[in-house]
């Protein structure tokens, strides 16, 4: 970069103010012979006042030549003047607005929700930012999840974590800045054949693996100052988001059983009651059914400890993922689980019994001849057109589970109970 003419003056001003002040003092000092010659000094002074004038020009010239930098516009100045301001206060500021979100925050699924709409704040506030996505980046299928997507729309079309701009980024892990030249020529190609256009991606990191994207359509520039806040406020963002990740991993741990992965009696009996109370309130039917793995107790006796507790955390497992997001799923007792399913009629309630024995059983078949003798059934009950209390509804699922055995069937409802008492009359 050159050097503009302002400074260039200054060492004209300093060397002129210098030769000034040592001549004024000499010229005061008394005659000591030859040595002191008064003629010089006093051309030394007027010296000075040439090269003091000569930097005062220098500096007036500097407007008139145009070579200094232009300075920015109203606008473009303010902002970076206001993101120079941000950048020193931005991680006391940020900090405090987090704890703050993180004190209310529930530790469950729906924190993402609002977490996702934390971060769409706190772009647009300090960095001007517009069009912000988030997703989960999935390891395991190699998709991308917003973290608004709900967890019951199974058939959602995911995005791939491979392909993209943004399957860059979450590969690599390094950061993206559109039109920034050091990542290369072949990067920036990659982004500007995307459908979605985006400034920025940043990759939200955890143990040497992308998590997360927080990906930024649209920003009023990247200058230095504002790239350097950009970066700040990411960095503090990321930190916030794996705390929260620690937060429902810490929840979950202390909340589930540990042989099955499902909630234990006690977290069963709370979770319940408020889903339950929900869906009072919005006049919604619920089904509670109880499942039963029998023979357990004969793989204790011959000692396949360890098959039957392959078979309880499977079983667990197979549960969870055949139940959507508000359903509660936990395990009362050795043998025993209990689920309730919301937004469900007893006849519906059938037809999601059926699927999850014929998962189980498949859990079951897998551990080969030793389970021969482990069979599952499920006794459910619905609330129908009233609002039953949890306690009566488990009661009757258990007594429909128990039923299931006596009758030898794999499911028993309560409206077959109903069937057989018209049957009889």
């Amino acid at each position: 970069m050159k050097r503009s003419f302002a400074s260039s003056a200054g060492p004209w001003l300093i060397g002129g103010g210098l030769i000034i002040l040592v001549a004024y003092h000499l010229l005061n000092l008394p005659l000591h012979g030859p040595s002191v010659d008064v003629l010089a000094m006093t051309g030394g002074a007027v010296l000075g006042y040439v090269i003091l004038g000569a930097g005062i020009y220098l500096m007036g010239g500097a407007g008139r030549h145009g070579t200094a930098t232009p300075p920015l516009p109203a606008s473009e100045r303010s902002f970076a003047l206001k993101s120079l301001h941000s950048t020193e206060t931005v991680i006391d500021r940020l900090l405090s607005e987090y704890s703050h979100w993180l004190e209310s925050a529930t530790a469950d699924g729906r924190a993402w929700v609002a977490f996702d709409q934390l971060v769409r704040e706190i772009a647009a506030t300090y960095l001007h930012a517009a069009h912000v996505r988030c997703f989960h980046v999935s390891a395991e299928d190699a998709t991308l999840r917003g973290l608004t997507s709900s967890d019951e729309n199974k058939t959602e079309r995911l995005a791939s974590a491979r392909s993209g701009i943004l399957g860059h980024v979450a590969t690599t892990g390094r950061l993206f800045v559109s039109g920034d030249r050091a990542q290369g020529e072949l990067v920036q190609r990659l982004a500007d054949e995307a459908e979605q256009k985006w400034q920025l991606v940043w990759p939200i990191r955890r143990e040497g693996r992308t998590i997360g994207l927080i990906a930024i359509g649209e920003l009023q520039t990247l200058d230095i100052a504002v790239r350097t806040l950009c970066e700040t406020v990411l960095r503090l963002t990321e930190l916030v988001w794996c705390h929260l990740i620690c937060r429902v991993e810490l929840d979950r741990a202390q909340s589930t059983d540990k042989a099955s992965g499902v909630l234990t009696r006690d977290n069963f009996f709370s979770a319940a009651s408020r889903s339950l109370a929900e869906s009072h309130s919005e006049r919604e039917p619920v089904v509670l059914a109880v499942l039963a793995l029998e023979g357990l107790r004969g793989l204790d006796d011959g000692g396949a400890w360890r098959l039957r507790d392959s078979l309880v955390e499977q079983t667990g497992r197979e549960l969870s993922r055949r139940t959507r997001s508000d359903d509660i799923v936990g395990r009362f007792s050795d043998d025993r689980f209990v689920m309730l399913l919301r937004r469900l009629d007893s006849g519906l309630g059938r037809l999601i019994a059926r699927k999850l024995v014929e998962g189980v059983q498949n859990v079951i078949a897998n551990g080969g001849e030793r389970t021969v003798n482990v069979s599952v059934r499920i006794g459910l009950v619905g609330s129908g057109f009233g609002q039953t209390e949890l306690d009566e509804l488990l009661v009757a699922a258990f007594d429909a589970a128990e039923r299931a055995r006596r009758e030898n069937e794999r499911i028993w409802i309560d409206m077959d109970a109903v069937a057989d008492a018209r049957s009889q009359t």
